[in-house]
This record gives C-alpha cells, structure tokens and sequence, in this order.
C-alpha cells in the first residue's frame, strides 16, 4: 500500500513538473537551477554547495530527459560563497546584480564571449579578485540594487582590467571604485582615446594592447556653412567626429554644405584631396592608418564677386575659359550643389554638361553658365 501511494505520488510530481509555464527547480553538483519563462532554459538561482570551490558553470544542463539550456545567474545567486574561481560560460546572457556579491576568496574569473550583460553589484566585494578580462560582447549595465547604486567591482582588489570594448560603454564612478588608483586599464589599439572622454578616465594607467584588438583613429573636422557625415555620425563646427575603424576597411565621408555654400577645401592627414569628391563624397579604401579630414565650406559669393580689368572668366566654344590670369593659377570648378567638377592649372575647361558653375581663381570666385 505505501509503494503504490509512493508510486503515485511520484507520479503527480512528474505531472505538476511538466506542465507548461510552471517553474521548476532542480539542484546538481552544488547548483540550483529554475526555468525560465523561455521554454528550454534556465537560470542558476544558487550556488550553495559549501565545499564548491572551482566552478565550471555548465552551458546545458539536463532533467528528467530534457535539456537546458543555462542563460542567466540570477541576483545574489553566490552571495558570498567561498568560491575561489569560476568559469562562465557563452551561453550565459547575463549575471544579474550582486550574484557574486562578497565573494572574498574568488581570485579568477573566466568571462567567455558570448555573455551579454554584466549588472550592478555582480561582483562587489569581491577583494581577492586581482584581474578581469571583459569580452567585447559583455556590456556592463548601469543600475541599482535595493536601490542603492552598487559599483559592478566595488572593493574588488583589481590591479588590471582587460576590455575590448572597440566603442566603450560609459560606466558609473562607482564601477570600479577602489580600483581606479591602482589598476592599470588595458584597452584595444586606437581606442584609448575614446576611453578618455568617458568615466574610464578616472583609471590613473590606460594601456593600449595589440591583444585586445587593432583599431585606426577617424577624426573629422569641418568649418562653418556645412556638416560632414560619416558612420552614422555628423560633425558640424562645433561637434567633431572621433570614432575608429576596422583595419583595411572602407570609408565614405559624405559632405553636406548649407544651401548657399560650397566645399572649398578637404584635408586628409594634411593632404589636400578636394580633387578627389565625387557627388559631395569622398572614398578612402583599405584604412591602414589613423585618419584626420579637415573640411572646409565657404560661402557661394555669388556672380563676378571681384571686376578685375586684367582677368576674366567667360564660355567659349562651350567651354569655360579664363584670360589674364598670370602665372597659371590653380583653378577649382564647383558645380552649385559644392561638387568639384576640376581642379588643375588649364585655361581652357571643357565640362561634362551645360549648367550654373563656380569658378575659383587667383582668389577670386565668379560664376558661369553653360
């Protein structure tokens, strides 16, 4: 009679587990895991095990003849566990606030890429932690617990911090707090100056290193009467552009003059390449180097701006040419929209279509029709 009852009993159990959108907790190894609202996964909800000291958090895991998936470590998950060092694996989305919260012994963590979110409090307290590496893909979450904020490293006995962030995160004062003095930040090749502008600055040592990846600086400057686009970013006179790029990548500046100017003048590294604009965009292929453009717009000045007796720009046979000019000149032909239509020393221009152009030569602009 008491094994039937047992059996049945059993019986329901299984049946009230498998009901869909109820959770279920299961414990193996020293871990305790429930489902989450996502059918195969779960979330670690413990590490209570007092004898678990290095942890290899597992990427599946399985129950009753099914698997799971392991996507999360959920808040105060190994609240000051005597853990000494744990692995955490890809398939990890995000270590919630405060899961290893005082964690005094923990002296290595191994973030692999893949984990997607790192939040307050995650490993405040942690003082026997020397190092951290974060991969690009963990972006660390500015928030509170108990509404109190929590630095996500607060009190850790950090003296180096790896990331490779290519575009930093901006993170809160308190994130490292007590680490800033004495860590040394490890940043990818052409980034640390993207670090600089953020809170990372409070690091009193920012290194770059090859290890963590190889970037090119982009900066983009222009004058007024115009914008420059570039990477979903727009600089204007005020705002410049600093941002990186892949090495060996493509780039396309796109040049937006105010409706009554022109692009003058385009610098890249110092070298003038306004020749090189093509429909108000400039093209730089297989980026091996750091990048500076300086952009210049200037106003459209308008007909004949300066009479001059001893120069004059006129068509002739369809061309455009220019008499009284001495010692040859540079000349820039702009089409109104500030396109460069010809740069050179000729005196004779023949365009490609009839329109309205500006012609600038010898410091003066006039304009011409076709």
């Amino acid at each position: 009679m008491r094994t039937a009852l047992r059996n049945i009993l059993i019986a329901c159990g299984i049946a009230l587990i498998a009901i869909p959108g109820r959770a279920v907790t299961f414990t193996q190894n020293g871990i305790t895991y429930s489902t989450t609202t996502t059918d195969g996964e779960v979330r670690i909800y413990k590490i209570s095990a007092s004898w678990l000291q290095n942890v290899s958090i597992p990427a599946q895991v399985q129950y009753i003849g099914k698997t799971y998936d392991v996507t999360s470590i959920s808040v105060y998950a190994a609240r000051n566990a005597s853990l000494l060092s744990v692995d955490i694996p890809a398939s990890i989305k995000e270590i919630e606030g405060g899961a290893f919260y005082g964690c005094k012994y923990l002296s290595e963590v191994n973030i692999a890429a893949g984990v997607e979110q790192i939040w307050a409090g995650a490993f405040s307290g942690c003082s026997g932690l020397t190092s951290i590496h974060i991969p690009a893909s963990a972006k660390i979450i500015a928030g509170s617990l108990d509404m109190n904020p929590w630095g996500h490293f607060k009190n850790c006995g950090l003296t180096e911090v790896k990331v490779e962030y290519r575009q930093p995160w901006e993170i809160n004062a308190n994130t490292f707090e007590g680490s800033y003095n004495r860590a040394t930040l490890y940043v990818p090749v052409g980034t640390k100056l993207l670090y600089e502008r953020l809170n990372w600055k409070l690091f009193s040592k920012i290194e770059e290193d090859p290890e963590l990846g190889v970037y090119y600086y982009v900066n983009v400057s222009c004058s007024d009467n115009g914008k420059v686009s570039f990477n979903n970013q727009t600089a204007d006179s005020k705002s410049p552009i600093l941002t990186n790029v892949c090495p060996n990548e493509n780039l396309t500046f796109k040049f937006i003059p105010e409706d009554d100017s022109i692009v003058y003048q385009v610098l890249l590294n110092g070298q003038d390449v306004t020749a090189m604009i093509e429909q108000n965009e400039l093209r730089v292929n297989n980026v091996s180097t750091d990048n500076t453009l300086q952009v210049t717009f200037k106003k459209n000045l308008g007909v004949d701006e300066i009479q001059d007796d001893t120069m004059k720009v006129f068509v002739c046979d369809g061309s455009i040419c220019i008499s009284g000019a001495s010692r040859s000149p540079k000349v820039n032909v702009f089409a109104l929209d500030g396109r460069l239509i010809y740069r050179g020393t000729e005196h004779t221009i023949a365009l490609p279509s009839k329109g309205v152009y500006i012609v600038k030569v010898a410091g003066h602009s006039f304009k011409v029709a076709l």
